[in-house]
């Protein structure tokens, strides 16, 4: 079976430990292009990449942003994912969406959902905006629907978005929700029901820094908002400390922990009191919005 015209580029600082089970994920998909690109590593992440056969880009460390244009730049197929270290591909959910492509004739990507993995291996999904996932829906919630191996870009689609009038801020923070505002300023993104990637819920800067990652979104939110000549409710950073706790509360694996998840759950109402309401009658807005259609 030929390998499908996808390349799988993966970022990586540091990522000795973890990063063979992303390769032999994307292998086990049937992928056998797949970049990594070491952002400044000062262990052995380079050698493991080219001992499972991966073209690897090597380059000071300038953050994942800045690591995936560099992979970009060393692809040539038609398709591209942007696959997290610490994260694995579902062969499965990939054939699963790759045997589906036809149905969306014009897209510049599919998400598909993600099974996010607790540290005590607890499992839940995650992915699929009622809403849709569009330039509007990203400005008013300020956060990614699902990690960067959840989403599978046209490449031609991403340069484009890439090289946009809009300057890009490209911050360490961030990222992937900048990518996705500039790829739907332009195109569209379809969502898929099959789970495409393999999150970990413990890894990744948005976990271990959430209260930095929002503030970096919030950036990013108010700058391509103006950009567009949108109007958004701006948060303070009252309302970012609790969206950070929030996040806290999500990555607390299982219902042994309940305690530590109640715990970010009421720090969050304590910076931001009306918060609580405010995303139930949100929810209760979107869900009323799509039942009138």
């Amino acid at each position: 079976m030929d390998s499908p015209d996808v390349s799988i580029v993966i970022p990586a600082f540091n990522a000795e430990a973890h990063i063979e089970r992303a390769i032999e994920s994307a292998l086990a998909s049937g992928i056998d292009r797949v970049v990594v690109v070491d952002d400044g590593s000062t262990d052995g992440t380079g050698a493991v990449a080219d001992r499972l056969g991966c073209r690897v880009v090597t380059q000071n460390n300038q953050g994942a942003a800045f690591a995936r244009i560099a992979g970009l730049a060393a692809t040539k197929t038609a398709m591209v994912i942007f696959l997290d270290a610490d994260d694995e591909l579902n062969p499965q959910g990939f054939r699963e969406m790759m045997s589906g492509i036809g149905d969306y004739p014009e897209w510049s990507g599919l998400q598909g959902r993600s099974l996010c993995f607790s540290s005590d291996g607890s499992t839940r999904q995650m992915g699929g905006w009622p809403e849709g996932v569009n330039l509007m829906s990203l400005l008013n919630r300020g956060i990614c629907p699902g990690p960067a191996g959840s989403f599978l870009w046209r490449s031609d689609e991403l340069r484009a978005a890439m090289d946009s009038s809009v300057r890009a801020l490209w911050p360490r923070f961030g990222e992937d929700y900048e990518m996705l505002l500039r790829v739907t300023m332009r195109g569209r993104i379809e969502q898929e029901p099959t789970v495409l990637c393999k999150y970990t819920l413990s890894g990744g800067k948005s976990a271990v820094s959430p209260f930095r990652d929002n503030v970096a979104a919030e950036r990013i939110r108010r700058y391509y908002a103006h950009a567009n000549g949108i109007k958004i409710r701006k948060r303070g950073l009252n309302e970012i400390q609790s969206m950070a706790h929030l996040r806290d509360a999500y990555a607390v694996p299982g219902r042994s922990h309940f305690i530590v998840k109640l715990r970010h759950i009421l720090k969050a109402i304590q910076f931001t009191p009306l918060l609580f309401p405010r995303l139930v009658l949100r929810r209760v807005a979107r869900r009323w919005s799509l039942w009138r259609i």
